[in-house]
């Protein structure tokens, strides 16, 4: 079950926000001002509520069960929504609306979304990188707001999308020309393009493709190992990202970045990295990483080209 939190914010206004920035004119007649069309929206809530029970708008909504329920052609929401300009609430709820909001904006860590996840790997591994867009956690998912929204204004999509292609997304940030570049040139010397680009975003996207990956293979060739932190998906990637922090204190690096010092740091028999792991059940960290299971990984990847059966644009198989 994915949850949206939205850092305190409201998922309706969230909603809102979604709508003017790349919906502006549509709807007019019920968005003459934020507080008509949260009027009614309450109004489709209500509706909603009464024929399933729980709110579109709930922090708890399940998208597949949400798309099922708008799109039934019986019931007391479906005749509702028929008597409203020929299906209005449907449609302001429907695929094109508040469901590719859903879509765009799902939370890919039970609770966490694709921006979140990017502020916290920064702060473990570039804690110090541009002071003055991250004096809290808000300001910078504000800041990245500003970014996400002067490049749609371009590209027509958000990097932060759960279906965005990673080489797609390389190629509209290094473009030389057009809005989203005459924007991150106007902001300290191309901080914009610096933050989205291959030393930041792009990286952070590379690595948790290749971490999710390694997460796949482990279910299909290993289904039983590590038992107490493979529970669920979520417990065996946060496992992965204390490891990861773990190695990048010493080596200054992250594990999934392929690198041609990555088994001979993995097998150092000193060093922080090394303590660390064998104070963990005699060495669990280094051995997941090791010749046995992630080195392995890499090599079947190498040979066997496995990147291209998973899905790894859309990070539905990443964090479900």
């Amino acid at each position: 079950m994915k949850k949206f939190v939205r850092n305190g914010e409201d998922l309706k206004v969230a909603f809102i926000d979604w709508m003017d920035r790349y919906k502006p004119d549509a709807y007019g007649p019920i968005r003459t001002s934020r507080e008509r069309f949260i009027e009614y929206l309450d109004y489709i809530g209500a509706e909603y509520y009464k024929e399933f029970k729980s709110s579109p708008f709930a922090k708890s909504i399940i998208i597949k069960e949400l798309t099922e329920n708008i799109y039934k052609d019986e019931g007391s929401f479906y005749h509702f929504s028929a008597q409203d300009s020929n299906h209005r609430p449907r449609a302001i709820l429907g695929k094109e609306n508040y469901l590719k909001f859903l879509e765009e904006e799902k939370f890919v860590r039970n609770g966490e979304d694709l921006k979140v996840a990017f502020i916290d790997w920064m702060d473990r591994y570039k804690p110090c990188k541009y002071p003055s867009k991250r004096k809290s956690k808000e300001k910078f998912i504000e800041y990245l707001g500003r970014i996400e929204k002067e490049y749609v204004n371009q590209f027509k999509l958000s990097p932060f999308a759960k279906n965005i292609s990673i080489k797609e997304l390389r190629e509209n940030i290094y473009k030389k020309e057009g809005k989203f570049y005459d924007f991150s040139a106007q902001d300290g010397n191309h901080i914009p393009k610096a933050i989205l680009g291959k030393e930041n975003y792009l990286k952070f996207l590379e690595e948790e493709k290749l971490k999710a990956v390694f997460i796949n293979w482990m279910d299909i060739y290993k289904p039983s190992a590590y038992k107490p932190i493979r529970k669920n998906r979520e417990r065996f990637i946060e496992y992965l990202d204390s490891i990861g922090a773990e190695y990048y204190k010493e080596f200054n690096s992250s594990p999934f970045t392929e690198s041609k010092e990555l088994t001979e740091n993995i097998y150092k028999d000193e060093g922080s990295f090394y303590h660390f792991s064998a104070q963990d059940s005699n060495h669990r960290p280094r051995a997941i990483l090791g010749k046995e299971n992630y080195l392995r990984f890499l090599e079947e990847k190498k040979s066997t080209n496995m990147m291209r059966y998973f899905d790894l644009y859309s990070w539905q198989y990443a964090f479900i």
